[in-house]
């Protein structure tokens, strides 16, 4: 008798020392196998995924997938970037402003008003703290847009697509507008150089 309460003592130790090595090689592994950490709004699973892919597999330095999204109007809608440093230690920030709206058979709309497009639609994705980026580590950004419900005062919403440029940089330097036509004059101050992502939130009929 006594020997079998040994051997389940020796079992039941052995088994939360195991969970316990378990636990702290998941956390290793989240914290130092991946060098991820989201900054923002949460990046879906699948986001995250192929983000993880462009950066390690395709050795992109900055990867902005599945960059169109439907979304019904007064709806948050989550964009997810992920940033790899390959310098030294550096703070990064995001930037994101209104480009172009299309009408769902992609006619130009040319009633948006792009002051009120930059405060209702996509104030939230302009990382107004800087970040720092460890030596080839990857932190993925959430970068939350609004599917406002007006595209100008007094003028509610109609479908169609609305395009944001969205520029990452490093701190220190100038500001890039992150206009499309300053991409010539302004690529150094962006990161990858001359690189402008762009995400549309697509309003359907």
């Amino acid at each position: 008798m006594k020997q079998g309460i040994n051997v389940s003592i020796t079992f039941i130790v052995t088994l939360i020392v195991t969970i316990l090595l378990f636990a702290v090689v998941l956390y290793l592994f989240g914290v130092l196998g991946g060098g991820i950490e989201d900054i923002g709004r949460e990046v879906d699973e699948k986001t995250r995924d192929q983000i993880n892919y462009l950066i390690n597999s395709e050795r992109q330095l900055v990867a902005m997938p599945f960059n169109v999204k439907e979304s019904e109007l007064d709806s948050l809608v989550v964009f997810g970037l992920g940033i790899r440093n390959d310098g030294p230690l550096r703070p990064f920030n995001v930037k994101a402003i209104f480009d172009a709206a299309y009408d769902p058979d992609g006619n130009p709309r040319t009633t948006v008003n792009e002051n009120h497009m930059n405060e209702h639609w996509a104030s939230g994705a302009n990382v107004f703290d800087a970040f720092e980026v460890e030596q080839n580590e990857l932190r993925i950004v959430g970068l939350p847009f609004v599917a406002h419900s007006s595209i100008a005062p007094n003028r509610a919403t109609p479908p169609g697509d609305y395009v944001f440029n969205v520029c990452v940089y490093p701190v220190g330097g100038p500001e890039p507008s992150c206009i499309l036509d300053s991409i010539s004059t302004e690529a150094n101050l962006l990161y990858p150089a001359g690189k402008i992502f762009q995400a549309t939130i697509r309003v359907p009929r």
